[in-house]
């Protein structure tokens, strides 16, 4: 019991000792695993009680042998190469002893914590102290130990001087390296605001006054050069995670970086909800943003609050995509709006992103994007549905899930472009609708209907209006997102609807093959009904992807409710020829076939002719032998793997196999011949 009051002293004068200052950040971390952010400049606390890790002598300034005092772990990201200084200082009302030695390595994948590797700082015992140590170098990130030189409680405070933030101004903005990962810690501590920076809060050349929800106040600046799409995604991401870090930024083109006068906001963000590979956390920002120029650099100001918890963990990444997340959000009946779409302004006939904007100051995801010619359009207002299937108009055509309703306040009087955007997954589910498993996005059309009061993102009901059709499509694929833009001239708005071809033609094929002659290919094909049908092109292809030609042409024998047979030869064949029919109609509306392949081999040994294609529940091949044999026939996917091995007795002649498909999933496959021998070339056809 004599040594009771003692602890109860000792315990109180530790547990004062150990209180937490609000302005010195945490301590470092236990292991060289889980270091604690060490900023520029910012104030951290260092501190000992008992034994730590290291066991083995690492000499470093006063301290001749460190005993195996509590080490503490920091991580500092250099914001340029050059040497920076180590600033201890001491915290009243501690120990009489305060010993620590420190020490400094680079960080790497296969980081140990052992005691190799560590290269001196110095070391600081009763005094405060300043330590130089470097060259440290841009790019790469750094452990920082601080090793107590006793198993006693000590404690100092650390900082990192001369990095002061060369990114404080757009004159030295930080390049952003296009699709880069949002992995280096950066700050806005210590940043300043230049007398006539931009502020966002009360700039409203972007449509909007007030976009971040407070003034500028510690900014700094990063830029891009626009890819070939023009269309990026800028995030930002608290940097430590389950931290809370409230960023806000603003896109620029710049006429003159040194001339504040030729910035011109483009869009600003305070809060972010919809992320594109980063953490969800709704006090990040992000900007989707489409109508950049290719190749031109373009500025990006960010700021945070600083106060309250941004400094728990004042440290933040930020990337740029190339890319936008379309919304999903599938409401008709409220929709997204843009305002101030003034094409008569200065610099308003430009590209306008359409939002969600799901609260103040966060612009959300976008919806579509218009450009307004030279009127004034005032709010324009997107309206959208996406199903969950493919929908088919009233005439029978196939439409892309995501269907899109665009109006303005005003009445539009001039043409206007308008970017719609959609999923590959959109655009499969089309082609398997469609029968066109090797249609690219470049074979859409889009259809725009002006119906008036019956426009309602449904495109059943588009009889009683005015329907245009818009072959005059530019397309582009996004590299992050799995998506892609379609944009294109419009000579008013209302419903618009991405699909292939113009509509069905009031026809049924009931077959379409052929056959390979001396010198000729001969295609046969035939209907089971006509109506209005004028005339039927051949075309063929070397690869059946690209550079499809005309063969020849023949006129339809006219309406029937029993069906017709046709015929063309191609009097000029490749060795692999791929042929489609294109229908075209009365009202000069046309579709395309599925596709046959035909082969000349010669005196080689493999397929003459494969149909359907692609095919479905079985496909028939034809080919010739000079002799009877036993042949195994194998279907293979595009791994080179065997799915289907069958043999077959061979006469001398043309020979016929049909090859059920049933078990096989949808896909591509390969068909392979092989006898005693000889192995023929794979033949490629498409399971649907």
């Amino acid at each position: 019991m004599k040594f009771f009051f003692p602890i109860l002293v000792f315990l109180a004068f530790t547990s004062r000792l150990f209180a937490q200052d609000p302005n010195i950040g945490p301590a470092g971390g236990t292991t060289c695993t889980n270091p604690t952010l060490l900023g520029c400049n910012a104030v951290h606390l260092v501190q000992s009680n008992g034994t730590g890790l290291l066991s083995v002598p690492l000499p470093c300034g006063n301290a001749d042998v460190v005993v195996p005092g509590q080490e503490s772990f920091y991580l500092f990201t250099p914001p340029a190469t050059g040497i920076y200084t180590l600033n201890v200082g001491l915290i009243s009302g501690g120990l009489l002893t305060n010993e620590f030695a420190y020490y400094f390595k680079e960080q790497t994948p296969n980081l140990e914590c052992g005691p190799t590797g560590w290269k001196c700082i110095g070391s600081a015992t009763n005094n405060p102290a300043q330590l130089p140590f470097g060259a440290l170098e841009l790019g790469k990130s750094y452990l920082i130990m601080a090793d107590g030189m006793t198993t006693l409680p000590m404690r100092q405070t650390i900082q990192i001087l001369g990095c002061e933030l060369s990114n404080d101004s757009p004159a030295g903005a930080t390049a952003l390296v296009l699709n880069g990962t949002c992995n280096s810690p950066l700050t806005n501590l210590n940043a300043t605001k230049d007398p006539n920076e931009p502020d966002p809060d009360i700039d409203t050349t972007d449509g909007y006054a007030g976009r971040w929800l407070a003034s500028i106040n510690h900014t700094v600046w990063f830029k891009f050069t626009a890819p070939a799409s023009g269309t990026v995604t800028i995030s930002t991401e608290a940097f430590e995670s389950g931290k809370i870090y409230d960023t806000r930024i603003a896109l620029y083109q710049v006429g003159n970086v040194a001339d504040y006068s030729t910035y011109r906001l483009l869009e600003s963000d305070d809060n972010e909800t919809s992320p594109i590979g980063i953490n969800f956390n709704t006090l990040n920002a992000s900007i989707p943003y489409t109508g950049l120029t290719p190749g031109v650099n373009y500025y990006v100001q960010m700021d945070a609050t600083m106060t309250g918890i941004d400094l728990e963990s004042p440290y933040f990444c930020i990337s740029v995509k190339d890319c936008i997340k379309r919304t999903n959000l599938s409401n008709c009946g409220v929709g997204f709006n843009q305002k101030k779409v003034n094409g008569k302004l200065p610099n308003g006939n430009r590209w306008y992103g359409i939002y969600t904007q799901p609260a103040t100051g966060d612009l959300g995801e976008m919806a579509a994007a218009i450009w307004p010619n030279t009127q004034n359009l005032d709010t324009v207002f997107c309206k959208m549905r996406v199903y969950s299937k493919v929908q088919s108009a009233f005439n029978g055509i196939k439409y892309m899930p995501a269907y899109f309703r665009i109006y303005a306040k005003n009445i539009d009087t001039l043409p206007v472009k308008i970017r719609l955007f959609f999923t590959k997954s959109e655009f499969d589910s089309l082609k398997k609708a469609t029968n066109l498993p090797l249609a690219n996005i470049g074979d859409l059309n889009v259809t725009n209907f002006d119906g008036g009061s019956i426009e309602d993102c449904l495109p059943t009901n588009n009889f009683n209006g005015s329907v245009t059709l818009i072959t005059a499509i530019d397309t582009f694929s996004m590299t992050c997102t799995n998506s892609f833009a379609m944009s294109f001239n419009s000579s008013h708005l209302g419903e618009f609807g991405a699909h292939f071809g113009t509509t069905p033609l009031p026809l049924e094929l009931k077959s379409f093959t052929g056959k390979t002659m001396s010198a000729t290919n001969k295609l046969y094909w035939a209907t089971a009904t006509e109506h209005d049908v004028r005339s039927y092109t051949l075309e063929r292809s070397a690869d059946g992807y690209s550079g499809w030609t005309i063969v020849g042409s023949v006129d339809s024998k006219g309406n029937t409710d029993t069906g017709h047979a046709y015929e063309l030869e191609d009097r000029a064949p490749l060795r692999h020829s791929f042929y489609r029919l294109r229908f075209v109609d009365v009202d000069d509306t046309e579709e395309v076939s599925t596709i046959i392949s035909l082969n000349r081999l010669g005196n080689d040994f493999g397929v003459l002719s494969a149909y359907p294609n692609p095919a479905k529940e079985s496909i028939q091949i034809q080919f010739e032998t000079t002799e009877e044999a036993i042949i195994t026939v194998q279907i293979t996917d595009i791994l080179g793997r065997v799915i289907k091995n069958q043999k077959m007795n061979t006469t001398n002649g043309i020979n016929n196999l049909s090859l059920p498909l049933e078990m096989l999933e949808d896909g591509i496959y390969y068909i392979v011949l092989s006898s005693d021998d000889k192995v023929s070339l794979p033949l490629r056809f498409v399971k649907q």
